[in-house]
């Protein structure tokens, strides 16, 4: 895979290293005018708390810790994915653990994907 520089704050990953593209081409994450179309590299910040095994508990804890999501929707839905890092490499394993979120909570698996959302 090609590589290029930044544009617009996202860099864009070829499979055809030859592709070439101008700042015009490329709008909202993906390369348009006939070009490879690509998705942005890059995630939506979330702040979640430590973590609870009771939701009572989660609901109690302090959103502190900024984690990543694969998703531009807010606020995260089950079978959301939540990563460790901004460039969405590793998942972050929540354990199966319920985590605060926002005005509510939500339950992250070991595989980083929300398994449940639930209000405080």
């Amino acid at each position: 895979m090609a590589e290029l520089g930044t544009i617009n704050g996202v860099t864009p990953v070829f499979s055809n290293p030859e592709t070439t593209i101008n700042a015009k081409d490329f709008i909202d994450g993906q390369i348009i005018n006939g070009a490879d179309v690509v998705e942005p590299t890059t995630g939506t910040s979330v702040l979640i708390s430590t973590g609870s095994a009771n939701t009572t508990t989660a609901c109690g804890q302090t959103a502190n810790v900024t984690k990543y999501a694969d998703s531009a929707e807010i606020p995260l839905g089950v079978g959301d994915t939540v990563y460790n890092e901004i460039g969405l490499t590793t998942t972050y394993n929540g354990g199966g653990l319920w985590f605060r979120y926002g005005v509510g909570r939500i339950q992250i698996g070991t595989d980083g994907i929300v398994d449940a959302v639930g209000v405080c």
